[in-house]
């Protein structure tokens, strides 16, 4: 075998592993969610779009849209949050951009809700609401577990 051969070989493997790679983290595994009735477990919802994957807690984004006085209620019943760091989704689900949310969430031109606490082990699950009712679903890592 001559160093030629083994060099187009291992070119050719890395360009097949890397392809392998984006494909497993941006594609595989992710399921659509079935809709959901409501959001919080009462608050009605006009539309629902989501993603999850079984191979991570954290991949759960979730598009979703109230009518503004639902949106209003959920903001008088709830407490708002501070902090919330939206994490970024896969490049083809279009409806959930996390910069935006994050800049909307520090501007004030959304809040943002607690959905659940401890869905996993060290994993929270939040809500950024709009008042026209758009509203956005994520999971993130407690405090204590983010900097491990």
């Amino acid at each position: 075998m001559t160093g030629r051969t083994l060099l187009i070989g291992a070119g050719v493997f890395l360009v097949l592993f890397t392809a392998a790679l984006w494909y497993f983290q941006t594609y595989a595994f992710y399921e659509d969610l079935p809709p959901e009735p409501t959001v919080l477990g009462q608050y009605p919802v006009q539309s629902w779009e989501g993603i999850d994957a079984a191979t991570s807690p954290l991949k759960k984004r979730v598009c979703l849209t109230v009518t503004p006085e639902v949106a209003q209620q959920i903001a008088d019943d709830t407490s708002e949050l501070t902090g919330g760091e939206p994490l970024v989704a896969p490049s083809w689900f279009d409806c959930f951009d996390a910069e935006t949310i994050a800049r909307d969430l520090e501007a004030g031109k959304a809040t943002l809700h607690m959905v659940a606490t401890s869905v996993f082990d060290g994993v929270d699950e939040y809500l950024a609401l709009y008042p026209d009712g758009r509203a956005y679903i994520w999971r993130e890592l407690q405090p204590e577990f983010k900097n491990q």
